[in-house]
């Protein structure tokens, strides 16, 4: 208890608590770690045939190569899920406190501050459709990864909707 008159002591914050909630700058971190994977997908989709050949001449053939082909699938799952899915939401969280900060002033200062505001609310849609494309890859790979690993009992079902890597 304070004494009469005496302001009482503001409650501390947890450092770690504190710490959260004042980050800054990994705005830029985040966005790379969620570009990363899909501009790793984008360069394998949109590779030059003849690399691409000889990559899939290099995959083992049989259930090792289709193994193999499970676990590639399984991995790009995970990178998606676990690196760039967190990236994608941090950065929409982020952009949303910045929105939320330049539209809480007033005046001067908020006509002043109008075209960053557009700017951040641009780059905040763009991130938010990433997001979402990045959702759908991980369903696909999920997909890619439950068709590859019936493949491995099954080699010649679905040959038509998996086309054979390695096989």
């Amino acid at each position: 208890m304070s004494p009469a008159g005496a302001p009482s002591p503001r409650p501390r914050r947890d450092d770690a608590e504190g710490k959260a909630g004042r980050g800054r700058g990994g705005l830029g971190l985040f966005l790379l770690a969620g570009a990363v994977p899909l501009a790793l997908v984008a360069w394998l989709v949109f590779m030059p045939d003849s690399q691409r050949e000889a990559l899939e001449a290099r995959l083992p053939t049989g259930w090792g190569g289709r193994a193999l082909e499970a676990g590639a699938a399984f991995l790009v799952m995970l990178l998606l899920a676990r690196v760039a899915l967190p990236a994608f939401r941090g950065s929409v969280q982020g952009l949303q406190r910045a929105t939320a900060a330049m539209g809480a002033r007033r005046g001067f200062l908020r006509v002043v501050l109008y075209p960053v505001e557009l700017l951040v609310n641009l780059v905040l849609v763009v991130v938010q459709v990433l997001y979402v494309v990045d959702m759908l890859s991980i369903v696909a790979a999920g997909l890619w990864m439950l068709l590859a690993a019936i493949r491995i009992m099954k080699p010649g079902l679905w040959v038509d909707v998996l086309p054979p890597l390695g096989s």
